[in-house]
């Protein structure tokens, strides 16, 4: 196996298991019909034979796990992932919708809004699951990305949500989240031509990296200032 693919498939594993810690608290599996856990994994014809190997033994801990018990969030959290990626995304939306339904799950409700955006194309399903996200977990920078990107690259363009949702978001978030969705603010008004615009939320990007005690941060924007002000 390459060390590109044995790499990638480390990281789909640590990023979900991470995710699945961070939320574990708050999700208590409730009485809601869980999903089969016999279901059939079928590969891509291009799906590496190792890889293969590997995913299947991922699935068979992981089933494991959740026989043993069934409110472990994590273990139903990457299973849903590795359905997903073998293209599953059935079975990795019947899982997360489980734990939707079950708790409120935000992450379940994060990936359902990526997962409709991106590899499903169901453009009003994303925008549902991305505001129930927010709904679940206000306070998380990454569900205002996910529905920003949806308005910006694919649904309802033509007017201000794009930009709108950010700056709902920096309302609501706290610490290096907030800066991220000023400093993506910024760079939408970048894009869009807007210089004042984009100076002002740079300039308060600046400004909320160094109360946050970070000056390399803060330096690596006025970078940015500096480049739109020499223009």
């Amino acid at each position: 196996m390459s060390t590109q693919l044995k790499v990638g498939i480390g990281v789909a594993v640590i990023v979900l298991f991470s995710a699945g810690l961070w939320f574990g608290g708050l999700l208590r599996v409730g009485p809601a019909k869980a999903p089969s856990l016999d279901r059939e994994l079928n590969f891509p014809a291009d799906f590496p034979q190792e890889a293969r190997q590997i995913l299947t033994q991922n699935v068979q801990t992981l089933r494991e796990r959740i026989l043993q018990n069934q409110e472990d969030a994590a273990a139903w959290l990457d299973l849903a992932i590795q359905y997903k990626t073998i293209n599953d995304f059935d079975g990795a939306i019947e899982i997360w919708k489980y734990l939707a339904d079950a708790k409120n799950h935000p992450v379940a409700y994060y990936n359902l809004g990526s997962t409709y955006h991106l590899d499903l194309k169901q453009y009003a399903q994303s925008e549902n699951y991305y505001r129930k996200a927010i709904e679940a977990n206000p306070g998380f920078a990454l569900n205002y990305s996910g529905l920003h990107e949806l308005y910006k690259y694919s649904y309802k363009q033509d007017g201000t949500l794009a930009a709108d949702v950010l700056k709902e978001g920096i309302e609501k978030v706290s610490d290096n989240g907030r800066i991220d969705l000023m400093t993506a603010l910024a760079g939408y008004y970048v894009e869009k031509g807007d210089k004042t615009q984009a100076v002002e939320w740079y300039g308060k990007a600046k400004l909320a990296a160094t109360s946050a005690g970070n000056p390399d941060l803060a330096g690596q924007i006025q970078k940015q200032i500096d480049l739109l002000n020499s223009r």
